[in-house]
């Protein structure tokens, strides 16, 4: 749902497009976002109609949460509010009881297994207010909620990235927090510091390297999230609550709720597809032969032809490992499996930096 005032607002000179920072580098409104209730058809009614499945005759499943007791379902809502109360287009008003109705008619209908819900608003805890405390009795299932708002009660939510070009704040604190840190975990698969724990450990292969890496960012806790946060950043506390949970806190994790770009994979032999060739920036044997040869020419740059000796053995050891690396991109190539390693980028950086470091 997207209310679209901003995106096609006459006060936008980036007509259609919504940017994340000031330096207008991230694009959050692309030609491919799919919305599937925009303008007047962002109401309470309709908010309300989606979560507990009530749809007026004639709306297509695409539009649908067609959700059972058996998945994950994250509700986000960000824009202006208050104590128990969230403003819909300025004129309609979702209170914390509409929320506590919706959410106990969901687990009465078996519309959900576990349930997050983010609030970035002033006051946003309170929308959890009137969620109920446990299931109702007789009920077999927990209600296994955990809200998490962007301020607590008497606190406010503060905007973040001041564009002058289009004079207001580009998006909230409390988003933009968490934006950075489910992109740099999803795309690094590790937190700061963690490529230098991985690299302490000398050349691993880059397969293994990126798979630990996966692994690590499958594995993070979903309170890490707002753990990370700094309340001096945000201008406020998040706050978080937890209803009748099937399981300890710890035991969930960030991708249980969010999507993991790098979880998809192209099954041929399942569903036949053509697939196009890769670009040179896709096709990881043509960068590994780029990185491979980059290597080589600062390696001559710094030492020479020669070289000194254990600069030397290190880099017939690096040499054999992207070596070792292509054969297995090949490999896997040759299987019909195109994919892209985990934090290839970020890993050859940090290699350069090693090799510049060894001189």
């Amino acid at each position: 749902m997207l209310a679209d005032d901003a995106g096609c607002n006459a006060r936008n000179p980036y007509s259609g497009r919504l940017f994340l920072d000031t330096e207008h580098s991230i694009d959050v409104y692309p030609e491919d976002v799919e919305v599937d209730y925009r303008g007047n058809e962002v109401t309470v009614d309709t908010f309300l109609g989606i979560l507990t499945g009530r749809h007026p005759p004639g709306t297509p499943s695409s539009k649908m949460l067609r959700s059972t007791k058996d998945d994950t379902v994250l509700v986000y809502i960000t824009g202006h509010g208050g104590e128990e109360f969230f403003k819909f287009q300025d004129y309609e008003i979702l209170t914390a009881a509409d929320v506590g109705m919706a959410i106990e008619d969901m687990h009465s209908n078996e519309r959900y297994g576990r349930l997050l819900f983010l609030s970035d608003t002033c006051k946003a805890g309170t929308l959890a207010n009137r969620i109920p405390q446990s299931a109702p009795p007789g009920s077999d299932r927990p209600l296994n909620v955990v809200s998490v708002g962007s301020s607590r009660t008497n606190e406010n939510s503060y905007g973040h990235e001041f564009d002058p070009d289009v004079g207001v704040a580009l998006i909230d604190r409390f988003t933009y927090a968490m934006y950075m840190y489910i992109s740099g975990v999803a795309r690094e698969g590790v937190v700061p510091n963690a490529h230098s724990r991985a690299l302490a450990e000398q050349q691993d292969a880059w397969v293994t390297h990126a798979a630990k890496m996966r692994k690590f960012a499958q594995e993070t806790p979903l309170a890490k999230l707002w753990g990370h946060m700094d309340p001096g950043f945000l201008g406020s506390n998040v706050d978080v609550r937890t209803f009748d949970l099937a399981a300890p806190l710890s035991a969930l994790r960030l991708f249980d709720f969010f999507g993991d770009e790098d979880g998809a994979e192209v099954r041929s032999d399942l569903y036949p597809v053509e697939l196009e060739d890769p670009t040179p920036e896709q096709d990881p044997l043509a960068f590994l032969r780029d990185a491979a040869e980059r290597e080589k020419l600062l390696y001559e740059s710094l030492f020479g032809e020669s070289g000194g000796a254990g600069d030397a053995e290190w880099y017939a050891r690096f040499c054999d490992e992207f070596d070792s690396v292509r054969s297995e991109v090949q490999r896997r190539l040759d299987g019909g499996l195109y994919w892209i390693a985990l934090a290839g980028a970020s890993l050859c950086a940090l290699l350069l930096d090693v090799l510049v470091k060894e001189s």
